[in-house]
């Protein structure tokens, strides 16, 4: 399993260092190339490999490990179970949002235009971005 303590780990295992097992192999999650593909890193050898997240998200939701019922196992991040319309709302705010991510000095004038677009305040955006990167892209569609 993953080396970091558990109380630095995030607990979905999508987020951005989040630990999952796929076809018997560890994974971290370093980053997402989109809504359908994320980087991870294998920990066996440290090698950087593209995934896709329907298939992290099967192997979440059936573990094939011989752990008890008692063991505590992965949990989803939740994207599966969104509707279609919040599904439509979190792939809109992440892609407004992704100008602010991809900034290399986000300016208070970028998070206002961002704010504008949505018609929330300024600090309903900052919220947003920490929810995307703890929880991932599910959480903005229940915001």
């Amino acid at each position: 399993m993953p080396s970091t303590s558990s109380s630095t780990a995030p607990e979905n295992p999508l987020a951005i260092g989040g630990a999952f097992v796929l076809r018997g192999d560890n994974y971290l999650v370093d980053g997402y190339l989109d809504l359908t593909h994320l980087i991870a890193r294998r920990e066996s050898d440290g090698q950087k490999v593209r995934l896709i997240i329907a298939d992290i998200l099967d192997a979440i939701a059936t573990p094939q490990s011989t752990s008890t019922p008692d063991e505590e196992t992965a949990t989803s991040s939740g994207t599966e179970t969104l509707s279609k319309e919040d599904w439509d709302i979190a792939v809109a705010r992440s892609e407004k949002l992704k100008t602010l991510v991809e900034a290399k000095r986000p300016s208070k004038k970028l998070a206002a235009e961002v704010a504008t677009f949505f018609g929330v305040h300024v600090s309903t955006i900052y919220r947003w971005l920490k929810r995307e990167q703890q929880k991932g892209i599910a959480a903005l569609g229940k915001v």
